[in-house]
């Protein structure tokens, strides 16, 4: 079964950072998300859906495994990149593959909130891999989400101010350009919040839930099991 390792040991084989952590990261996408949970059960592991946009869980106690098959902000479900993409190496002496860099900075540059920020893992991968990435991927990863990115790389550059030339000239450039753009250009978008794409329903609750403020994640979600049902009604139809 396609899968890749992700999360602190994907950080650690990129960049060489270690820390404890508590659990095994498994990705694959979602039509493998079964197949992965059968696998886990029939080593004894309970299983069950965290989640259902993007999580489930395994335990046998001491051991957890997550198996993710989505980001955690519902921006987008694991795809085939993820694993067509994916770097060799070896992890506990077994032969695996670990989750591309460049997907994993697009999946952790969102992660910010109160309890948890996953910048420095950013940092560390783009540092690490002295920031031979594919940017174009990276840069049409984030998409209508560009902010994030830009943050992201004014943090790395302020942290690593002798590694500047590991992003290159033309990203920043082509991100100022957005951000010069939306200067200029009034937002029609109506009262939105993205606090939840970046951190849950927790330090934006308030936004959404008595402020007025729309819930981008929400609608982000909505869209997308809405163009589901639209792909699965043209399939049918064919």
């Amino acid at each position: 079964m396609p899968y890749v390792i992700g999360g602190a040991f994907a950080v650690f084989h990129y960049s060489g950072v270690w820390r404890n952590t508590k659990d095994l990261d498994v990705f694959v996408t979602p039509s493998r998300r079964q197949e992965a949970m059968d696998a886990l059960a029939k080593l004894g592991f309970n299983t069950w859906i965290k989640h259902e946009p993007w999580l489930a869980k395994a335990t046998m106690d001491p051991y957890y495994v997550d198996v993710v098959y989505g980001m955690g902000n519902w921006l987008a479900p694991v795809d085939d990149v993820w694993i067509d993409k994916a770097a060799p190496g070896t992890f506990l002496n077994v032969p695996v593959h670990f989750a591309p860099p460049e997907e994993i900075i697009w999946a952790k540059a969102f992660i910010a909130t109160r309890e948890r920020y996953d910048g420095g893992d950013v940092n560390h991968i783009i540092q690490g891999t002295k920031g031979n990435l594919d940017w174009r991927r990276i840069v049409d990863r984030f998409d209508g989400h560009w902010e994030v990115l830009l943050a992201s790389l004014i943090m790395f550059r302020y942290v690593y101010p002798s590694h500047r030339d590991y992003v290159p000239n033309w990203v920043l450039r082509d991100l100022l350009a957005h951000l010069r753009e939306s200067m200029i250009e009034p937002w029609r978008g109506g009262k939105l919040c993205r606090g939840p794409i970046i951190d849950g329903i927790g330090t934006y609750s308030m936004d959404i839930q008595e402020f007025g403020y729309r819930d981008a994640r929400q609608e982000l979600w909505e869209a997308s099991q809405a163009a589901a049902g639209q792909g699965s009604k043209t399939a049918r139809s064919a």
